[in-house]
């Protein structure tokens, strides 16, 4: 009896299916093979999956950790956990938080003034606290009197 090559997607597809409920994406599967030949003994398909989670928390150690769509909902709900710093600085905010995602878990983001928007995204807390203190040094010097004054000389104003 040979697989084919429907039937390998169908069953592709049915995983795809299954990954979504259990908080792994679809589009995180690694890998998927299928031995498209099957014996004559009947064998079933044989299928390796290496999933990607779609969601994280953040542990005691801070360290990132893989979780449940549940878990992951109920963890964003408590800002406390998830705050690595807030700042304000020249009339704007510079907030860095915990995400969750799985290609930016951290963002730094410019709230207000002139670098309203600026965002900058770090894979753990400890590069997180340092894009938070650039940010903030950046915001701090962006339109600084001696910075205008500099810019003047440069143009020859």
């Amino acid at each position: 009896m040979q697989t084919t090559i429907d039937e390998a997607a169908r069953l592709g597809a049915e995983l795809d299916a299954l990954a979504g409920p259990l908080g792994l994406a679809p589009q995180g599967l690694r890998e998927r093979r299928a031995l498209y030949a099957v014996n004559s003994t009947d064998e079933p398909i044989t299928v390796r999956l290496e999933v990607e989670p779609l969601y994280y928390i953040l542990d005691r150690q801070r360290q990132i950790v893989p979780a449940t769509p549940g878990q992951h909902w109920r963890y964003l709900r408590r800002a406390e956990l998830r705050r690595v710093a807030n700042t304000r600085v020249r009339g704007a905010r510079v907030s860095t938080v915990f995400l969750g995602g799985a290609h930016a878990p951290f963002e730094t983001l410019v709230l207000g003034g002139r670098l309203d928007g600026q965002a900058l995204y770090a894979p753990d807390w400890e590069l997180a606290e340092l894009m938070h203190e650039l940010m903030v040094a950046r915001v701090r010097t962006h339109d600084s009197p001696m910075r205008k004054k500099i810019r003047r000389m440069i143009d020859g104003h």
